[in-house]
């Protein structure tokens, strides 16, 4: 498995939602990677592309998470605004 540290950094930033420090990160990662591969033999560039593409499958899989709770979130407040804004409750604000 893939425990370099920009490695270990991206996973954490993805973990806590910081997906600008993600970004920056995939840079590293993928010199990282880059820097393996060239060094590496036929059966290690195979186990490479592997823990690489399941790194990034599982990224992916996470921030679309985060981004459909985010999405039900909206909803929901969009839902509740509608609701108070027809019970009147807004008028409170002028």
């Amino acid at each position: 498995m893939l425990q370099l540290k920009p490695i270990t950094d991206f996973r954490a930033a993805i973990r806590s939602g910081n997906y600008a420090a993600a970004d920056q990160l995939l840079n590293d990662v993928q010199q990282e990677v880059e820097q393996r591969w060239h060094a590496s033999n036929i059966e290690e560039r195979r186990s490479l592309a592997a823990e690489t593409f399941d790194l990034l499958a599982w990224a992916r899989t996470v921030v679309l998470c985060g981004r459909a709770q985010t999405q039900r979130k909206l909803a929901d407040i969009s839902r509740h605004g509608a609701y108070l804004k027809n019970t009147g409750q807004l008028e409170l604000e002028r």
